[in-house]
């Protein structure tokens, strides 16, 4: 990818810095790096960012109703998860840049965001298999050795490149180039064979089968748009389930048993986290145990209870009052860009509701950017895509070609 620098006006160099500093320390904080990074420093670059971010908030933002509501339910929200976490939680900061960059065409946010995953990604992994950090090794139940690939979990690699693949497609659309599908298919699947990391593989590779189909037929998405209404209801669908599987899984149900055995327990694991710790209106501090590492590489814990479905997680962690909200924010936003005919990037967010009942590392910027979509509610002039003479990182039409 070839970029194109033109000089940046005082708001984009705080808009890009602050987001670069949070996305960048957010990032490094999944990897055997962040044993590196005092923490002080991780700390007080996180303020930093924070503070440059509403530093730009300060100077380039006019607030009407919408905005103002928007940034009530952004407190609530944040107030919420900071209660049952730390203060320098990152899905709370993250909050704050999503509305603070409601203003900001996603455009722009979705090539920094791809910019830096393919930076850092290739960065720590290279980094692992040279020997600066530890790869760390894990044999699973099947017999397979899994590669951590510098990273403190096996899905944090993959989840990031599922990443990749989602912006380049909004990206790029019905013009993305053979080439870039090759790359991005060859590249899925090397780290599913270094993490055997099936579900979010799978993810990837419908995501990529999407994207050939949508560029040798571009003419049928269009046509198919009173099918995909009917998924507008995806969130809600996929919540109601989560929790209606998960309370009533048993091993005596030979359906669930199956499903589940397929999912690598995730159902059971959701049923056991409910009967131990319910769920309330505002939320509580839950203490799951995962299998991801400590920054020096060791285990966390010796036991094993973490529930990878992301509306149980928020339902335990932050409550009923947030899942709520949440659901219907997203189910907002799915009618929205059905109203504008964004069929991709509506169909990319399907693609989030769904691999939310497996994964609740979406939940996070630095392995989902497109939470940045839900600017949408909160500005009537929200716009996805930049004039060609307003984008900072353009892409290359060469690319467009197949050609670098």
């Amino acid at each position: 990818m070839l970029l194109t620098i033109r000089k940046l006006s005082p708001d984009e160099i705080l808009l890009y810095v602050s987001f670069t500093i949070y996305f960048v320390l957010s990032f490094l904080s999944t990897t055997f790096y962040f044993h590196y990074i005092p923490d002080s420093m991780y700390k007080a670059g996180l303020v930093l960012s924070v503070v440059l971010v509403l530093l730009r908030e300060l100077i380039v933002s006019k607030y009407t109703v919408q905005s103002i509501l928007s940034a009530a339910l952004t407190l609530i929200s944040v107030l919420i998860i900071m209660r049952v976490t730390s203060n320098l939680n990152l899905v709370a900061l993250g909050l704050v840049f999503i509305y603070c960059f409601r203003n900001v065409t996603f455009t722009k946010i979705a090539k920094l965001s791809l910019l830096l995953s393919i930076l850092l990604l290739a960065f720590v992994v290279l980094s692992s298999k040279v020997g600066i950090i530890r790869d760390h090794l894990e044999l699973t139940a099947g017999g397979r050795i899994r590669h951590y690939l510098g990273f403190r979990y096996s899905l944090f690699a993959p989840s990031a490149m599922v990443n990749i693949i989602t912006l380049y497609l909004f990206l790029y659309k019905e013009k993305i180039p053979y080439i870039t599908l090759i790359l991005l298919s060859i590249f899925n699947f090397w780290i599913f064979d270094e993490t055997s990391s099936r579900l979010t593989f799978f993810t990837g590779v419908l995501l990529l089968i999407f994207a050939l189909f949508n560029k040798l037929y571009p003419q049928v998405l269009p046509k198919l748009k009173g099918f995909l209404a009917g998924f507008s209801l995806t969130f809600i669908f996929s919540a109601l389930i989560s929790y209606f599987v998960s309370t009533r899984y048993s091993v005596s149900n030979a359906l669930l048993f199956t499903i589940n055995s397929f999912l690598g327990n995730r159902i059971y694991l959701a049923n056991l986290s409910l009967h131990k710790y319910g769920f309330n209106l505002l939320g509580q501090k839950v203490f799951w145990e995962g299998n991801g590492l400590d920054p020096q590489g060791n285990y966390t814990t010796s036991t094993y209870l973490y529930v990878d479905n992301l509306y149980i997680q928020m339902l335990q962690r932050y409550g009923l009052l947030f899942l709520i909200l949440f659901v219907i924010l997203a189910t907002l936003v799915m009618f929205r860009l059905l109203r504008k005919n964004e069929l991709v990037t509506f169909i990319i967010f399907i693609s989030l509701g769904l691999h939310a009942l497996i994964d609740d590392l979406i939940l996070y910027l630095y392995f989902n950017s497109f939470w940045f979509v839900f600017a949408i509610l909160m500005n009537n002039n929200y716009r996805l895509y930049s004039d060609e003479d307003d984008r900072i990182f353009s892409l290359n039409k060469r690319m467009f070609k197949g050609k670098f």
